[in-house]
């Protein structure tokens, strides 16, 4: 029997929540007598989806992780091959109840990371001509800053690489000024492996392109993003 085909690659970061609480009820820590089935119920996760350089005691926090958390487990690209927006978009798309989860009696909710696959091709609909709406990505990086809102509208930033088929997203929610969801996206096809310096744009360049395609010049970029 033929091994099987490697099809995809993940690589994760998630935290496991050691309190209990909703939008309606604070959060407080799970007691002690609980521990057993707190490590139960990761235990799955850190046996299939673990890795050893995420675990341990010299581990630094994700608050206090200057570099990323996962960007040491992608690889830098030989000969590097910068990414070249030749297009800019910026505006608002109406986020569909049907991307979120709602949670509480008061109807709060946010939208799923694991939507993506559907939310992408929405914010791609925003923008007139654009080549990427019937395609569907090879790879792509994904980082959840904070909750994107669902039925509401978001701001949609997009800087696009038409000749390599790759692409960088924002997405905001109204009147913020700190993104709910970035990523780096690749759509040509059995090429989606992805690189430290389109994880870097994707993650610390953020706050640079959100200026640059609202007209500001107040955001700056660190050199290793600009390089």
């Amino acid at each position: 029997k033929p091994p099987p085909e490697k099809i995809a690659t993940l690589k994760s970061a998630y935290l496991a929540a050691r309190s209990e609480g909703d939008v309606e009820v604070a959060h407080k820590m799970l007691p002690e007598e609980r521990a057993a089935d707190y490590q139960d119920v990761i235990s799955p996760y850190r046996k299939y989806h673990g890795d050893k350089s995420l675990e341990g005691k010299d581990h630094p926090p994700a608050t206090k992780a200057k570099t990323g958390v996962l960007l040491p487990m992608y690889p830098k690209q030989l000969p590097l091959k910068k990414f070249q927006p030749n297009r800019v978009y910026r505006g608002a798309q109406y986020i569909g109840w049907w991307y979120g989860q709602v949670h509480g009696s008061n109807r709060q909710g946010v939208v799923a990371h694991s939507m993506i696959t559907d939310l992408l091709p929405s914010i791609q609909s925003a923008q007139p001509n654009n080549p990427f709406q019937e395609s569907d990505f090879s790879g792509i990086f994904m980082q959840c800053r904070g909750w994107l809102k669902p039925h509401e509208t978001a701001e949609v930033i997009m800087f696009s690489d038409e000749t390599s088929r790759t692409q960088l997203f924002i997405l905001l929610n109204a009147g913020s000024d700190t993104h709910a969801l970035s990523g780096f996206v690749k759509y040509s096809p059995r090429q989606g492996e992805l690189y430290q310096h389109e994880v870097l744009l994707a993650t610390q360049g953020v706050d640079f392109l959100i200026s640059f395609a609202r007209g500001k010049g107040a955001a700056k970029a660190s050199k290793e993003v600009l390089n």
